[in-house]
């Protein structure tokens, strides 16, 4: 890919969440600042969040009382299942994978959706979010209502690579760190059902650093992946 594009853009947090407005990454990400301002945010508190382990990657309601977007989609034992379009939802015209890191040391997607929606934003701006151990269990695969609704991303910064890109998010800073054992295992078995399911080429994996101006995913990201 030599297709360059500005970011929008930008996040990463220790102790406390540093930001700075994007719309690539958008659950954060490393080396998104392009000399934007960061505004000092106070930390999430993981245990606000309820959590349905019987449905992988259920988002659940926000302590607010918010249920509107909300939906609890039949048990599937079997994950590859529990990833494919529901029934009655017709699926997009997916082309392309972006895989991206949070950049941030834990997290989860309803952390992740909480704070998109405090910014302003319909929902959480990935498809799917692969957790680390720390805000969601190690290699757990969570599925945003963007997938469950077939909708359009908001992760990569660029128009097609929203409208046509799955956004997978995995949870760590990969500028610092490297991905999990379980979280690799758990991406290179969803991009690989992803691939057979929608017919998409190897050459369209992509990390969101070849289709924008970022970081993303990390240095540390493994790449390229047989998947």
């Amino acid at each position: 890919m030599n297709t360059i594009r500005p970011t929008l853009l930008a996040l990463s947090f220790g102790a406390a969440v540093v930001l700075a407005s994007t719309a690539g990454c958008p659950g954060g990400a490393a080396g998104h600042d392009r000399g934007a301002s960061p505004r000092r945010m106070p930390p999430w508190s993981y245990d606000e969040f309820e959590v349905f382990d019987d449905y992988p990657g259920l988002i659940a309601a926000e302590p607010d009382g918010d249920t509107e977007s909300v939906e609890r989609p039949p048990v599937v034992s079997d994950a590859a299942k529990a990833w494919d379009v529901r029934d009655g939802v017709v699926a997009r015209d997916w082309r392309y994978i972006v895989i991206h890191h949070s950049a941030t040391n834990e997290g989860s997607a309803a952390a992740f959706r909480r704070y998109h929606r405090r910014k302003g934003w319909d929902d959480l701006a990935y498809h799917f979010v692969i957790g680390n151990g720390r805000g969601a269990p190690d290699g757990k695969v969570e599925l945003g209502m963007r997938w469950v609704r077939q909708q359009a991303g908001a992760h990569a910064g660029n128009r097609e690579y929203n409208d046509h890109g799955i956004g997978i998010c995995l949870v760590g800073n990969f500028e610092r760190s490297r991905p999990t054992e379980a979280q690799m295992a758990s991406l290179k078995k969803l991009v690989r059902f992803l691939r057979k399911r929608f017919d998409i080429g190897a050459i369209d994996v992509v990390r969101h650093s070849d289709v924008n101006t970022t970081k993303c995913p990390g240095r540390n990201m493994p790449w390229p992946v047989e998947y």
